[in-house]
């Protein structure tokens, strides 16, 4: 079993979030919430689906007990043993 572990997706959660927070500019909102990913931008749905897609072909038949991040390096890992 694989899992994903989507970080910082712009979805409707996310705007209404990001307006919730207090930002009446949503690309002045989002903006200040990409400070913290590496890549410099938030991820797309298309993204996450298109590492589903991936993960359900026969082209990823070989990759077991992974979790597969999408967050543009912006995630916090778990601490590996040892």
């Amino acid at each position: 079993m694989n899992a994903v572990c989507p970080g910082s997706i712009v979805t409707a959660r996310a705007i209404s979030s990001t307006r919730l927070a207090g930002w009446t500019d949503l690309e002045a909102g989002l903006a200040a919430r990409t400070r913290g990913i590496p890549a410099a931008r938030h991820g797309s749905v298309a993204e996450v689906a298109a590492t589903i897609s991936f993960l359900c072909s026969d082209a990823a038949g070989y990759i077991t007990g992974q979790s597969l991040y999408i967050d543009g390096g912006g995630l916090p890992r778990p601490a590996k043993p040892g």
